[in-house]
């Protein structure tokens, strides 16, 4: 594939990559959730770095941030740690704790608060000791589990705020590689057997763009390169598309 972008050297605003843009590994080889800025012989782009989490990604899949764990009536916790009885180990590691609800006094501190989390045991969540919260967490306190670095598959209806980005390469499930999420991605698939319009915009499809034809603000990923029309009998269901800072709020619903 002579004109595989991977092939291509990049220039960043800031610094190298330790890894290319096809990079997949079972560990993470930068800093999880990280983003950079790329120029590419296709064009100007952003890529984000994260872990499939849920099943793997093919290379053009649109991927969405996972969504936030809530977890109920913790049994102790202190500034630094969450208990609760049945959690799955490691889960957590490179997510944040966001505190939602202190059971002892109404809005008491630590509710509002939130810490990273740099390891979770099945009974035991470990906040960053350099970022703890101002007050220990109780029995009975509300918390939820925010990522910002894991992805699962797009659903049909995603709302731009909630995409994470078009995977650069097949990432296997939780293996850690590189997303589009903004600017030229040379490469997505879109939705079987459908016509893309031109000057029309795109939104989310199971893991696959699609075309909007009268969509919410708040639904609309970009445009096709170009904002060109592209047939409903293409094999490979691929297209070239200029995202629109997916993950980024805008017009925004409850």
């Amino acid at each position: 594939m002579a004109n595989d972008f991977r092939s291509t050297s990049v220039i960043l605003d800031s610094g190298s990559f330790y890894t290319k843009l096809d990079s997949t590994s079972t560990t993470p080889l930068e800093m999880p959730g990280i983003e950079r800025a790329v120029m590419t012989a296709f064009g100007p782009a952003k890529v984000r770095y994260g872990q499939a989490t849920g099943g793997a990604a093919t290379r053009g899949q649109l991927f969405a941030y996972v969504a936030p764990v809530e977890i109920t009536n913790l049994v102790s916790g202190s500034t630094t740690t969450a208990v609760d009885a049945a959690l799955t180990a490691d889960a957590y590691k490179y997510d944040v704790l966001v505190v939602k609800d202190v059971q002892a006094s109404a809005g008491a501190s630590p509710e509002g608060y939130c810490a990273p989390i740099l390891s979770n045991t099945t009974t035991t969540i470990y906040l960053d000791p350099n970022n703890p919260l101002p007050a220990a967490l109780a029995i009975n306190d509300d918390v939820t589990i925010v990522s910002f670095s894991k992805a699962v598959a797009s659903a049909a209806g995603m709302e731009v705020n909630a995409g994470f980005g078009i995977a650069a390469a097949t990432i296997a499930q939780n293996y850690w590689g590189w997303w589009f999420f903004d600017g030229v991605c040379p490469y997505a698939l879109y939705q079987s057997a459908t016509a893309l319009t031109a000057d029309k915009a795109l939104i989310a499809h199971t893991a696959r763009v699609s075309i909007s034809a009268a969509s919410a603000d708040q639904l609309l990923l970009g445009t096709t390169l170009g904002r060109l029309a592209w047939q409903n009998d293409t094999v490979d269901d691929v297209c070239a598309v200029k995202l629109w800072n997916l993950g980024q709020g805008r017009g925004v619903t409850a």
